[in-house]
Order: structure tokens, then sequence, then C-alpha cells
């Protein structure tokens, strides 16, 4: 195992991407740190990441290359502005929703 530093905005899964390739092992990951997958995770922090995650080779090596590091998560102003949005703009799709 090793341990990774989290970036500002970062998600578990952008962790994933950023160090397997795929989001599929943000699961594992948790796992790993025993959290949730959708927990706000701290800039700073530091989690365990297994040794024995399978990689995306093609998609990991494309991050390495470009030195693209994913931080998606949303921030506080951005959850804030989700809890007051009102309108067209915020309207969802319910689970009851049917195309027919």
């Amino acid at each position: 195992m090793k341990k990774v530093t989290i970036l500002n905005n970062q998600s578990l899964f952008d962790l994933s991407i950023q160090l397997t390739g795929t989001a599929l092992n943000a699961l594992e990951i948790a796992k790993a740190n025993n959290i949730v997958p959708s927990v706000n995770l701290i800039a700073g922090e530091e989690l365990i990441v297994p040794n024995t995650l399978v990689n995306e080779d093609d998609i990991l090596r494309y991050y390495q290359a470009n030195t693209l590091l994913p931080a998606s998560a949303l921030t506080q102003q951005d959850q804030d502005t989700i809890t007051g949005c009102e309108g067209i703009g915020c309207w969802a799709i319910g689970i009851d929703f049917k195309v027919s």
C-alpha cells in the first residue's frame, strides 16, 4: 500500500482516475480508508491506496503524460449555489419518470 495526498476539490473518483486510469477503483480506495465513496475529501489529507488495484493503462498513461490531476468535487460555493437553485435550470428528472 502507498499513501497519497489529496488535492483541493479532489474526490475519490478523481483520485482513482489519476492513480489507476479508472473510477472503478474508488470503491476499493474508500474501503481501504474506511470511508464512504461520496465523502468530501480535505486537501492535504493522506489516503491509503492498495497495491492490488487494476489499472487501465492507456488512460493512466494519458493522464501521466499530460500531467493531469483531476479535481472535480463541488466546492462549498457550488453546493450553496445548488441549494438556493430555483427554476428550470435546477429541475431534475425524478425516479418515476417514464418514456413511452
